[in-house]
């Protein structure tokens, strides 16, 4: 144990010197007699320990902070130190969560705060360790870009007009992210907005069909960057995604009501067309895994993205395909990834799932695989079967 103590001393001294990045070190058994004693639980081998080295920690001052508006119209603090280097990285900006841990640290220029690398990857702003008399950083009531005033909710600020232009940047950008579109970098889309090119999600389709196209062209001729190549690269893009028919969570996922699970797991229990006439109706259903402030976060998003009813006018535009829902069966894998099956056992309406819950199989890729999943699945009398078996099950096979 004294070896030990001492190997794990002498890395720790040697972190920030080493030609590659580690966060601690794992002890293991060589003994394969005692390894195999000692054996598994689930997928965690019993004959290993890891020690987990403190993150990596700087004293540094404060010069400043700014506050970002993000796609929601929640406002992130930022706050701007002195340079500090981990792992040959220098850091100079820390993000905080939320308006009210600011407030909690309560941070003024000049002050020293504590830095901290967590993960080795991310700055975190641990603390204040000491005040020294400079000008107080306040949190502002009104929004950094547009003035508008900031509605408080719970932790956070929000900034709740819906012009404010990083709010539509980022709005946009979403959209196109999750739509796939390629030839649509940020700086593009926000330079398409200064032009009044766009004021609604739909917009980035209808801008360039009919009598609006021949505008549209000649107004992104004159953007800097922007020829002929990359605006017909564009315009290939948008035509191959309506040809795709993305499914109808992606649509909702792209105008930013919700991740894309989310999405998929409200429109298993509910059609879209029900959902847009009364999204009110979401309060008196029971979603696997969706509480009820999630729920509420949910309708308020979505009401919001169809002010316009411009999700009716993207499902005109994009025909999007449903998402399934009724599954005649539900299974869960383990010990094994395979998307292609599970392609196929989903246009055989058979839904995969990441859990135990309301399954009816398990499947493993072949006899005696044992793992957390399958123990847990014995005991609940769930059916664990081969993949090669379940294949025969659902007359898979040839």
């Amino acid at each position: 144990m004294e070896q030990i103590k001492t190997y794990i001393l002498d890395t720790l001294s040697l972190r920030q010197q080493l030609p590659f990045q580690i966060d601690g070190v794992v002890i293991e058994v060589l003994n394969e007699d005692i390894a195999i004693s000692l054996g598994r639980k689930g997928e965690i081998n019993n004959y290993q320990v890891a020690y987990k080295f403190p993150s990596l920690a700087s004293e540094t001052t404060v010069r400043g902070a700014k506050f970002n508006v993000g796609r929601t119209g929640l406002v992130s603090p930022v706050i701007y130190y002195d340079p500090v280097v981990f792992n040959g990285t220098s850091q100079t900006k820390t993000t905080l969560s939320s308006r009210n841990r600011y407030e909690k640290l309560d941070p003024h220029v000049g002050d020293t705060g504590l830095v901290e690398y967590s993960n080795d990857c991310i700055p975190y702003f641990n603390r204040i360790v000491s005040y020294n008399g400079g000008p107080k950083l306040f949190f502002p009531k009104t929004c950094p870009i547009c003035g508008y005033e900031l509605d408080e909710e719970g932790a956070n600020s929000y900034c709740r007009n819906p012009e404010c232009p990083p709010k539509q940047i980022k709005r946009f950008t979403n959209f196109i992210k999750v739509l796939g579109v390629r030839d649509a970098s940020e700086k593009l889309i926000e330079k398409c907005l200064d032009e009044n090119l766009f004021a609604k999600l739909s917009d980035v389709f209808t801008s360039f069909e009919g009598d609006n196209k021949v505008t549209t062209i000649s107004i992104m001729m004159e953007i800097d960057g922007v020829g002929t190549k990359k605006i017909a690269a564009l315009i290939s893009e948008l035509d191959k995604i309506k040809e795709s028919h993305v499914s109808e969570a992606t649509l909702l996922e792209s105008v930013g009501v919700s991740g894309k699970a989310t999405c998929e797991g409200v429109l298993k229990f509910i059609s879209l067309e029900k959902l847009l006439e009364d999204p009110d109706i979401l309060h008196n259903m029971s979603i696997d895994n969706m509480q009820k402030k999630a729920k509420t976060n949910f309708i308020k998003r979505l009401k919001e993205a169809n002010i316009t009813g411009d999700i009716y006018r993207l499902i005109e535009i994009l025909k999007p395909s449903k998402v399934k829902y009724d599954y005649d069966m539900s299974v869960c894998f383990t010990g094994f990834r395979d998307e292609n099956f599970k392609k196929e056992l989903n246009e055989r309406n058979i839904e995969v799932r990441d859990s135990l819950k309301n399954i009816d199989f398990v499947i493993i890729p072949s006899q005696g695989t044992s793992t957390g999943k399958t123990e847990n699945a014995l005991k609940r009398g769930i059916k664990v079967v081969t993949i090669q078996h379940f294949k025969e099950i659902i007359g898979m096979e040839e």
